[in-house]
């Protein structure tokens, strides 16, 4: 299958829904919205802990420009 993840990324990526829901206290809705914009952004390329846990907690300043 093209474009899929890896087991190693999706095991980052669940990593960091968990710690960014455990920082912002989120119910399940939110946890999907995160999860979703953790997908969509890694979908683009963006791999590595810190930016997507930055992207998770809606830190602007950790978006690229």
């Amino acid at each position: 299958m093209q474009n899929a993840f890896n087991p190693a990324e999706i095991a980052l990526f669940s990593k960091v829904v968990d710690e960014a829901c455990l920082k912002l206290g989120c119910d399940d809705a939110e946890r999907a919205t995160i999860a979703a914009r953790i997908l969509s952004f890694a979908a683009k390329g963006t791999r590595d802990y810190e930016t997507l846990l930055a992207v998770a907690t809606f830190q602007r300043d950790a978006l690229p420009h």
